[in-house]
Protein backbone atom coordinates (compact mmCIF):
# COMPACT_ATOMS: atom_id res chain seq x y z
CA UNK A 1 0.00 0.00 0.00
CA UNK A 2 2.77 2.01 0.80
CA UNK A 3 4.75 2.11 -2.65
CA UNK A 4 1.63 2.06 -4.08
CA UNK A 5 0.76 5.27 -2.59
CA UNK A 6 4.41 6.30 -3.26
CA UNK A 7 3.62 5.49 -7.28
CA UNK A 8 0.81 7.76 -7.04
CA UNK A 9 2.51 10.64 -5.69
CA UNK A 10 4.97 10.52 -8.11
CA UNK A 11 2.06 10.10 -11.33
CA UNK A 12 0.89 13.28 -9.71
CA UNK A 13 4.04 15.26 -9.14
CA UNK A 14 4.65 14.37 -12.40
CA UNK A 15 0.86 16.16 -13.59
CA UNK A 16 1.51 18.77 -11.86
CA UNK A 17 4.41 19.64 -13.29
CA UNK A 18 3.21 19.03 -16.87
CA UNK A 19 0.34 20.74 -16.03
CA UNK A 20 2.49 23.96 -14.48
CA UNK A 21 4.76 23.89 -18.27
CA UNK A 22 1.28 23.90 -19.77
CA UNK A 23 0.26 26.62 -17.90
CA UNK A 24 3.30 28.35 -18.81
CA UNK A 25 2.92 27.70 -22.35
CA UNK A 26 -0.40 28.85 -22.17
CA UNK A 27 0.50 31.82 -20.21
CA UNK A 28 3.68 32.69 -22.94
CA UNK A 29 0.67 32.50 -25.68
CA UNK A 30 -1.91 34.40 -24.35
CA UNK A 31 -0.99 36.45 -20.77
CA UNK A 32 -4.79 38.28 -21.15
CA UNK A 33 -6.76 34.90 -21.32
CA UNK A 34 -8.30 35.01 -17.41
CA UNK A 35 -10.82 32.60 -18.49
CA UNK A 36 -7.88 29.75 -18.82
CA UNK A 37 -6.23 31.15 -15.82
CA UNK A 38 -9.51 30.22 -13.91
CA UNK A 39 -10.10 26.90 -15.73
CA UNK A 40 -6.59 26.19 -14.75
CA UNK A 41 -7.18 27.13 -11.12
CA UNK A 42 -9.89 25.11 -11.19
CA UNK A 43 -8.24 22.44 -12.24
CA UNK A 44 -5.46 22.33 -9.68
CA UNK A 45 -7.93 22.64 -6.82
CA UNK A 46 -9.72 19.93 -8.11
CA UNK A 47 -6.52 17.68 -8.47
CA UNK A 48 -5.68 18.86 -4.57
CA UNK A 49 -8.57 17.62 -2.97
CA UNK A 50 -8.87 14.67 -4.80
CA UNK A 51 -5.11 14.51 -3.67
CA UNK A 52 -6.04 15.21 0.10
CA UNK A 53 -9.13 12.99 -0.07
CA UNK A 54 -6.77 10.02 -1.42
CA UNK A 55 -3.77 11.37 1.32
CA UNK A 56 -6.73 11.17 4.13
CA UNK A 57 -8.15 7.46 2.95
CA UNK A 58 -4.42 6.02 2.93
CA UNK A 59 -3.98 7.64 6.48
CA UNK A 60 -7.43 5.45 8.04
CA UNK A 61 -5.90 2.37 5.56
CA UNK A 62 -2.79 3.11 7.57
CA UNK A 63 -4.41 3.72 11.17
CA UNK A 64 -6.39 0.69 10.73
CA UNK A 65 -3.32 -1.53 9.86
CA UNK A 66 -1.58 -0.24 13.32
CA UNK A 67 -4.94 -1.08 15.24
CA UNK A 68 -5.01 -4.75 13.88
CA UNK A 69 -1.21 -5.05 14.90
CA UNK A 70 -1.68 -3.70 18.13
CA UNK A 71 -4.68 -6.28 18.93
CA UNK A 72 -2.16 -9.46 17.46
CA UNK A 73 0.58 -8.18 19.51
CA UNK A 74 -2.34 -8.32 22.73
CA UNK A 75 -2.96 -11.75 21.67
CA UNK A 76 0.67 -12.94 21.17
CA UNK A 77 1.28 -11.46 24.63
CA UNK A 78 -1.63 -13.00 26.81
CA UNK A 79 -0.41 -16.68 24.94
CA UNK A 80 3.06 -16.16 26.05
CA UNK A 81 2.12 -15.05 29.41
CA UNK A 82 -0.63 -18.33 29.60
CA UNK A 83 2.50 -20.25 28.49
CA UNK A 84 4.83 -18.88 31.08
CA UNK A 85 2.21 -19.29 33.60
CA UNK A 86 1.75 -23.09 32.84
CA UNK A 87 5.38 -24.02 32.59
CA UNK A 88 5.72 -22.24 36.17
CA UNK A 89 3.10 -24.00 37.37
CA UNK A 90 4.62 -27.35 36.90
CA UNK A 91 8.14 -25.91 37.98
CA UNK A 92 6.61 -25.12 41.09
CA UNK A 93 5.17 -28.34 41.39
CA UNK A 94 8.40 -30.05 41.10
CA UNK A 95 9.89 -27.91 43.35
CA UNK A 96 7.32 -28.45 46.19
CA UNK A 97 7.74 -32.42 45.33
CA UNK A 98 11.89 -31.49 45.43
CA UNK A 99 11.24 -29.33 48.57
CA UNK A 100 9.32 -32.17 50.48
CA UNK A 101 12.15 -35.23 49.55
CA UNK A 102 15.06 -32.27 50.91
CA UNK A 103 13.16 -31.52 54.08
CA UNK A 104 12.93 -35.75 54.31
CA UNK A 105 16.93 -35.82 53.44
CA UNK A 106 17.66 -32.76 55.89
CA UNK A 107 16.00 -34.18 58.67
CA UNK A 108 17.61 -37.75 58.21
CA UNK A 109 21.04 -35.95 58.37
CA UNK A 110 20.08 -33.92 61.34
CA UNK A 111 19.02 -36.88 63.44
CA UNK A 112 22.22 -37.94 61.88
CA UNK A 113 24.40 -35.19 62.66
CA UNK A 114 22.74 -35.15 66.62
CA UNK A 115 23.80 -38.62 67.26
CA UNK A 116 27.24 -38.13 65.49
CA UNK A 117 27.37 -34.74 67.84
CA UNK A 118 26.54 -37.18 71.16
CA UNK A 119 29.35 -39.41 70.06
CA UNK A 120 31.92 -36.66 69.85
CA UNK A 121 30.31 -34.59 72.91
CA UNK A 122 31.29 -37.88 75.21
CA UNK A 123 34.66 -38.63 73.33
CA UNK A 124 35.57 -34.62 74.00
CA UNK A 125 34.25 -35.36 77.51
CA UNK A 126 36.56 -37.96 77.55
CA UNK A 127 39.95 -36.40 76.49
CA UNK A 128 39.26 -33.73 78.16
CA UNK A 129 39.68 -35.58 81.49
CA UNK A 130 42.81 -37.31 80.05
CA UNK A 131 43.78 -33.94 79.37
CA UNK A 132 43.14 -32.30 82.67
CA UNK A 133 45.08 -34.93 84.37
CA UNK A 134 47.70 -35.01 82.08
CA UNK A 135 47.98 -30.88 82.82
CA UNK A 136 48.09 -31.88 86.36
CA UNK A 137 50.83 -34.06 86.36
CA UNK A 138 52.53 -31.68 83.90
CA UNK A 139 52.19 -28.60 86.45
CA UNK A 140 53.68 -31.24 89.04
CA UNK A 141 57.00 -31.78 87.35
CA UNK A 142 57.10 -28.39 86.07
CA UNK A 143 56.88 -27.10 89.69
CA UNK A 144 59.43 -29.63 90.95
CA UNK A 145 61.41 -28.43 88.27
CA UNK A 146 60.90 -24.91 88.97
CA UNK A 147 62.00 -25.56 92.67
CA UNK A 148 64.85 -27.20 91.52
CA UNK A 149 66.13 -24.32 89.32
CA UNK A 150 65.09 -21.84 92.01
CA UNK A 151 67.61 -23.65 94.43
CA UNK A 152 70.11 -23.82 91.70
CA UNK A 153 69.88 -19.98 91.15
CA UNK A 154 70.50 -19.11 94.62
CA UNK A 155 73.36 -21.92 95.13
CA UNK A 156 75.06 -19.85 91.76
CA UNK A 157 73.81 -16.46 93.36
CA UNK A 158 75.94 -17.13 96.69
CA UNK A 159 78.58 -18.37 95.01
CA UNK A 160 78.38 -14.91 92.76
CA UNK A 161 78.47 -12.89 95.58
CA UNK A 162 80.91 -14.32 97.53
CA UNK A 163 83.40 -14.03 94.14
CA UNK A 164 82.18 -10.50 93.86
CA UNK A 165 83.01 -9.88 98.01
CA UNK A 166 86.72 -11.34 97.11
CA UNK A 167 87.35 -9.50 93.95
CA UNK A 168 86.16 -5.94 95.81
CA UNK A 169 88.36 -7.08 98.53
CA UNK A 170 91.29 -7.56 96.01
CA UNK A 171 90.23 -4.48 94.38
CA UNK A 172 90.52 -2.42 97.59
CA UNK A 173 93.71 -3.54 98.52
CA UNK A 174 95.20 -2.76 95.49
CA UNK A 175 93.76 0.55 95.42
CA UNK A 176 95.28 0.45 99.54
CA UNK A 177 98.61 -0.40 97.86
CA UNK A 178 98.35 2.31 95.15
CA UNK A 179 97.47 5.18 97.15
CA UNK A 180 100.42 3.94 100.09
CA UNK A 181 102.73 3.99 97.19
CA UNK A 182 101.34 7.35 95.65
CA UNK A 183 102.02 9.00 99.50
CA UNK A 184 105.20 7.59 99.87
CA UNK A 185 106.38 8.62 96.15
CA UNK A 186 104.63 12.05 96.90
CA UNK A 187 106.57 12.32 100.55
CA UNK A 188 109.91 11.08 98.45
CA UNK A 189 109.66 14.38 96.15
CA UNK A 190 108.64 16.38 99.09
CA UNK A 191 111.88 15.59 101.09
CA UNK A 192 113.74 15.61 97.47
CA UNK A 193 112.32 19.07 96.93
CA UNK A 194 113.08 20.42 100.32
CA UNK A 195 116.29 19.11 100.30
CA UNK A 196 117.33 20.77 96.52
CA UNK A 197 115.40 24.30 98.28
CA UNK A 198 118.11 23.51 101.73
CA UNK A 199 120.84 23.50 99.33
CA UNK A 200 120.07 26.41 97.16
CA UNK A 201 119.94 27.88 99.89
CA UNK A 202 123.38 27.21 101.50
CA UNK A 203 124.40 27.67 98.22
CA UNK A 204 122.97 31.31 97.58
CA UNK A 205 124.18 32.00 101.25
CA UNK A 206 128.05 30.58 100.11
CA UNK A 207 127.65 32.68 97.30
CA UNK A 208 126.96 35.87 99.27
CA UNK A 209 129.57 35.59 101.75
CA UNK A 210 132.10 34.91 98.46
CA UNK A 211 130.69 38.08 97.10
CA UNK A 212 131.21 39.96 100.29
CA UNK A 213 134.61 38.61 100.54
CA UNK A 214 135.14 39.68 96.81
CA UNK A 215 133.48 43.26 97.89
CA UNK A 216 135.99 43.93 100.94
CA UNK A 217 139.04 42.80 98.49
CA UNK A 218 137.86 45.09 96.14
CA UNK A 219 137.64 47.51 98.15
CA UNK A 220 140.93 47.27 100.53
CA UNK A 221 142.20 47.73 96.82
CA UNK A 222 140.43 50.55 95.54
CA UNK A 223 141.39 52.34 99.34
CA UNK A 224 145.09 51.41 98.70
CA UNK A 225 145.13 52.77 95.26
CA UNK A 226 143.03 55.93 96.60
CA UNK A 227 145.19 56.62 99.21
CA UNK A 228 148.47 56.68 96.68
CA UNK A 229 146.08 58.32 94.24
CA UNK A 230 145.71 61.11 97.02
CA UNK A 231 149.58 61.37 98.20
CA UNK A 232 150.30 62.09 94.93
CA UNK A 233 147.46 64.85 94.68
CA UNK A 234 148.91 66.06 97.99
CA UNK A 235 152.48 66.16 97.36
CA UNK A 236 151.83 67.75 94.03
CA UNK A 237 149.19 70.38 95.56
CA UNK A 238 152.14 70.61 98.32
CA UNK A 239 155.01 71.99 95.25
CA UNK A 240 152.35 74.16 93.76
CA UNK A 241 151.63 75.89 97.18
CA UNK A 242 148.03 75.10 97.26
CA UNK A 243 145.61 74.51 100.19
CA UNK A 244 145.92 70.76 101.43
CA UNK A 245 143.13 71.13 104.29
CA UNK A 246 140.35 69.30 101.45
CA UNK A 247 142.79 66.88 100.07
CA UNK A 248 143.70 65.39 103.61
CA UNK A 249 140.09 65.60 105.00
CA UNK A 250 139.00 63.76 101.27
CA UNK A 251 142.59 61.49 102.02
CA UNK A 252 141.07 60.22 105.72
CA UNK A 253 137.81 59.59 104.36
CA UNK A 254 138.59 57.85 101.66
CA UNK A 255 136.10 55.86 99.25
CA UNK A 256 132.77 54.93 100.45
CA UNK A 257 130.79 52.43 98.60
CA UNK A 258 126.98 52.31 98.92
CA UNK A 259 126.71 50.25 102.08
CA UNK A 260 122.88 49.93 103.53
CA UNK A 261 121.87 53.31 101.85
CA UNK A 262 124.50 55.12 102.53
CA UNK A 263 126.22 56.78 99.52
CA UNK A 264 130.55 58.40 99.51
CA UNK A 265 131.03 61.26 99.80
CA UNK A 266 132.34 63.71 96.79
CA UNK A 267 134.18 66.70 97.07
CA UNK A 268 134.69 69.53 94.57
CA UNK A 269 138.02 70.23 92.41
CA UNK A 270 138.58 73.67 93.36
CA UNK A 271 140.44 75.16 96.04
CA UNK A 272 137.57 74.98 98.46
CA UNK A 273 137.36 71.43 98.97
CA UNK A 274 133.73 71.34 99.37
CA UNK A 275 131.71 68.60 99.39
CA UNK A 276 129.49 68.00 96.55
CA UNK A 277 125.41 68.29 96.87
CA UNK A 278 123.53 64.04 97.36
CA UNK A 279 121.13 65.31 94.53
CA UNK A 280 118.80 62.46 92.99
CA UNK A 281 116.26 62.95 90.23
CA UNK A 282 114.25 59.84 87.60
CA UNK A 283 117.05 60.37 85.54
CA UNK A 284 120.08 59.94 87.96
CA UNK A 285 117.55 56.93 89.37
CA UNK A 286 117.01 55.49 85.78
CA UNK A 287 121.14 55.07 85.01
CA UNK A 288 121.33 53.56 89.09
CA UNK A 289 118.72 50.93 88.06
CA UNK A 290 120.59 49.94 84.74
CA UNK A 291 123.80 49.94 86.47
CA UNK A 292 123.45 48.34 90.05
CA UNK A 293 123.37 44.69 90.00
CA UNK A 294 119.98 43.57 91.18
CA UNK A 295 121.26 39.83 91.83
CA UNK A 296 124.30 38.06 93.86
CA UNK A 297 125.48 36.23 90.74
CA UNK A 298 125.34 39.18 88.35
CA UNK A 299 127.57 40.98 90.87
CA UNK A 300 129.78 38.14 91.22
CA UNK A 301 130.06 37.81 87.53
CA UNK A 302 130.54 41.71 86.94
CA UNK A 303 133.67 41.34 89.44
CA UNK A 304 135.34 38.58 87.66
Amino acid sequence: VQEQYQQEQRMKLEQRENQKRNFKQAQLESVNTHAFIRAQQRANAEAEEKERQLYLAQQEQITKLRREREKEKIREAQLHSERVLEKLTVRQQDQTAREEEKMAKVVAERDAKQAQQEEEKERKKSEMLKSIVAHRELMKKEKLHRHEITKQQSRDAALAMTEAERMFAEQQQLKAEKIREEKRKLSEFNIQMMAEKSAKIQQLKEDEQELRAKNAQVLMEEEAAFQQYAQQVISKAAEERKNLYPLYKAARKGIKPVFHGIRPTYLACDSSGAEMPNIQSPATKTIRKRHEPADIREAKIRLG
